[in-house]
């Protein structure tokens, strides 16, 4: 978790740093207001990006190990993610393309808004509380096979240690 949280936060920075090293040039024809709104847009940009990247890292963790999850979970958790990637992906593509489509960029975001917060009213239920989902992992052969690897690394870090 910690490694997903530094790889998200390193990725989210760079992606604000080069927003703000941008800016000085645009800085010149715009007042003290606007310079606000923009570096506030950058850093919302940036932790919005960050968000994105830590749960997609955590859904990847998550992934790989035989955790029985309800299923209320696991929809809430790709909704989220969903929505979080919708939020980032329009604010990459107004920063990228301008204002000139930023009103179609805005009217998709609400639509994939309004259908998280629909299929969240919808999948959402006491029901899905009590019913178990197995994320799919590692097959038999392979399970064994990373845990003998695990066994070498263990082993080696205890030599190690022990020295």
């Amino acid at each position: 978790m910690f490694a997903g949280m530094g790889v998200s936060v390193t990725i989210a920075l760079a992606s604000v740093l080069a927003k703000f090293k941008a800016a000085p040039v645009q800085r010149a024809v715009i007042s003290l207001k606007t310079s606000i709104v923009w570096y506030m847009y950058g850093v919302d940009r940036g932790v919005t990006f960050c968000l994105v990247v830590f749960l997609l890292l955590m859904l990847l963790l998550l992934s790989r190990y035989p955790v029985r999850l309800s299923r209320n979970v696991v929809v809430h958790t790709t909704l989220y993610t969903l929505f979080f990637l919708s939020s980032t992906l329009s604010m990459l593509l107004a920063a990228f393309y301008g204002v000139g489509v930023f009103t179609t960029i805005d009217k998709v975001t609400r639509v994939v808004s309004a259908l998280c917060v629909l299929a969240w009213l919808f999948f959402l239920t006491p029901q899905g509380e009590e019913v178990r989902l197995n994320i799919p992992h590692f097959a038999p052969e392979n399970e064994e096979r990373i845990l003998h690897q695990l066994d070498l690394i263990n082993s080696t870090l205890l030599k190690v240690a022990h020295r």
